[in-house]
């Protein structure tokens, strides 16, 4: 499990998170996990009566003294019900504490009470160190108890949010349809009302908002049958999560609205924070800036004092909410300390989000370079969110769902949940590319164009970039040859060009593979990255060249960062097809004031030229411009001979 799975499944017992957004944080957390009288039900009236007071005054359910006594099955039903009162209150390590402690003490695993327990310990489980624990004595008890007892309808439903909660969206659905098919008896409603609502919160993650809002609502009609208000202070908030997931914004303000009513005052003030945070960013879609900044301001004074990192998405919310007002400076300044630290923001998964509205400061602002680089900041941040986001959540298709429950209520239910792993997508997308290599640049006009959609001001960076090493590319270079050479007539400062050829990278492919040859060129730019300037421009030119443009740098300074380079490579890297060793020939050449972006290009191309004839492996600098010879260049260069067969 990743650092950031780590991080939200802590928090996963608190309320659901803020994320980089309403839509993205609907879809791809799962929050909490509140109770529903218990999933086995206790063998008297007052234990009963004991498990369903834990759903409307948990605290009195926490605060009660265990009677003494000798029966430990009467002791395990009460513990249970304390473990669900901290469930219900949101409090995961106070619920598996209480319920681990005391299934150590039950003696008979497979009785209706040991069922209990460990359903509450594993449900509550978030760290990887948890989970590992609690997964095999679920499948060990589920071997002991009958098949297709509510016994085992429980453990399954603990088995199906266990693996929600490792990211395993495809084999959590397997666990709970089949727990949500085989509860649909009336005698096991509270089982089913269980699974109904885990099932809701994995078809939210697969993008299904109206079905995992059809199914909260069967939860909603049970706990408030049974008048459960805290629970039914959680569904409200799910049910506006999954609002929020639809662009429903005013019925999701209406939940939050519904669940702030009904829950306890003053017992759990971080979740009633998550609850402000999330009610905020719900008033920012509505354009209501004022109360959206006291909520989020409310929430991130608890947030600080409780030491909670989610401070950090409320303070991108005051952000943007200052940037909405007309307050730049004051939203830059927010924004700046946020990226700065960067983990509060990359926990959430608003780390894209707040470079993309920090180039919309410095717009604003008129800083332009700025603009540009937060906004490149922005693309790549958000294309790995995308895939780590693309590699977690389900396929599920729901074509026969729908169909499937209600055949389920006319006990005919005979439904198919079809899915496939994110493995198998990254994987059939990657041999696509492969294959259909020759078509890139349409697929990614196609792309760009569908994402053009929700994300405009991202279509032509995304058309600029490389889609292999996230370098900026020949498109971006040749659009803005115009404005660079403007700069450095403005400020009279140096400008040089170097463009970069691998080595004999036919053979890296030919020995290798070409799986490890794409491993070379990312490990090539990675390399140019982290050696030179911040402000140098990096490009794929092409192939395996590359093109780094120096400003305010002489040919002097600029051989020099190549050296670098050179001296960075200097150990193999290992690839998918062995360890590999790059060397590169370079051809650098400086702006004289004479010609234009293509005829420095086309000196440097020559300079490379005389590199890769002299023997590879070196860097040679173009002579100094005369000015006849560099004017004819410029009205029409002469072609390099060819020389790609043989780099």
């Amino acid at each position: 499990m990743c650092a950031w799975d780590q991080f939200i499944n802590r928090i996963i017992g608190r309320r659901l998170r803020g994320a980089m957004g309403p839509m993205l944080f609907a879809a791809i957390l799962g929050g909490t996990t509140p109770a529903h009288a218990g999933c086995m039900p206790a063998p008297t009236p007052e234990l009963r009566a004991l498990a369903d007071l834990a759903g409307r005054n948990p605290a009195s359910v926490i605060a009660m003294k265990v009677s003494a006594t000798d029966d430990m099955v009467g002791l395990g039903w009460q513990r249970a019900a304390q473990a669900e009162a901290y469930d219900t209150l949101s409090r995961p390590d106070d619920a598996r504490r209480t319920a681990g402690a005391m299934l150590d003490k039950t003696g008979a695993a497979n009785s209706p009470v040991a069922a209990e327990l460990l359903t509450r310990y594993a449900m509550n489980g978030f760290r990887a160190q948890e989970i590992e624990q609690a997964l095999p004595k679920v499948e060990a008890a589920r071997k002991r108890v009958t098949s297709g007892s509510p016994a085992d309808a429980c453990l399954q439903i603990a088995l199906g949010e266990i693996q929600r909660i490792r990211g395993m969206p495809e084999q959590a659905v397997v666990y709970l349809a089949d727990a949500y098919r085989a509860t649909l008896d009336p005698a096991m409603k509270r089982q089913h009302v269980l699974a109904t609502e885990k099932l809701a919160r994995v078809i939210d993650w697969a993008g299904d908002h109206l079905q995992a809002i059809s199914l909260i609502e069967e939860v909603i009609a049970w706990d408030r049958e049974r008048g459960r208000t805290v629970a039914l202070s959680n569904d409200f908030y799910f049910r506006g999560v999954f609002n929020l997931g639809r662009h429903a914004y005013r019925a999701a303000l209406a939940d939050f609205q519904r669940s702030r009513a009904l829950a306890p005052v003053d017992v759990d003030p971080v979740g009633s924070a998550y609850l402000d945070l999330q009610t905020c960013a719900t008033l920012i879609q509505l354009h209501a800036l004022g109360t959206a900044k006291a909520m989020c301001l409310r929430a991130h004074r608890t947030f600080t004092q409780h030491g909670e990192i989610a401070s950090a998405q409320a303070q991108l919310y005051l952000a943007r909410i200052a940037f909405d007002q007309s307050q730049p400076e004051k939203a830059l300044t927010r924004l700046d300390a946020l990226i700065a630290s960067k983990d509060g923001l990359a926990s959430f998964a608003s780390l894209p989000e707040a470079y993309r509205l920090r180039s919309d400061v410095n717009k604003r602002l008129g800083r332009s370079q700025r603009a540009f680089d937060d906004l490149a900041a922005y693309v790549r941040a958000w294309d790995r969110l995308r895939s780590s986001e693309q590699a977690k959540q389900s396929t599920v298709l729901r074509a026969r769902f729908d169909a499937d429950r209600a055949a389920a209520r006319n006990e005919e239910l005979q439904q198919q949940l079809s899915y496939a792993t994110a493995r198998e997508r990254e994987q059939s997308k990657r041999y696509a590319i492969l294959a259909l290599s020759g078509i890139g640049g349409i697929v990614l006009l196609l792309i760009i164009a569908i994402m053009a959609v929700h994300h405009r001001r991202k279509l032509v960076l995304l058309a600029n970039t490389d889609p292999l090493t996230g370098l900026l590319n020949r498109r971006f270079v040749n659009a803005h040859e115009k404005s660079l050479l403007e700069n450095h007539a403005k400020t009279g400062a140096s400008l040089t060009v170097a463009i970069l050829d691998i080595d004999h990278f036919k053979a890296v492919n030919d020995n290798h593979g070409h799986d490890a040859g794409d491993e070379v060129l990312i490990a090539f730019a990675e390399t140019i990255r982290s050696v030179v300037r911040k402000c140098d421009v990096i490009a794929r030119w092409g192939g395996e060249e590359f093109i780094v443009i120096f400003p305010n740098a002489d040919q002097a300074q600029a051989v020099e960062a190549l050296r670098r380079v050179r001296a960075a490579l200097l150990s193999p890297i290992r690839t998918t097809g062995g360890a590999v060793r790059i060397r590169f020939s370079g051809g650098v050449a400086s702006f004289d004031g004479i010609g234009d972006m293509h005829a420095l290009t086309q000196r440097a191309d020559e300079a490379l030229y005389k590199a890769k004839t002299s023997g590879r492996d070196r860097i040679e600098a173009a002579a100094p411009c005369i000015r006849t010879v560099c004017e004819q260049d410029a009205a029409g260069p002469p072609v390099r001979p060819a020389l790609r067969a043989a780099s």
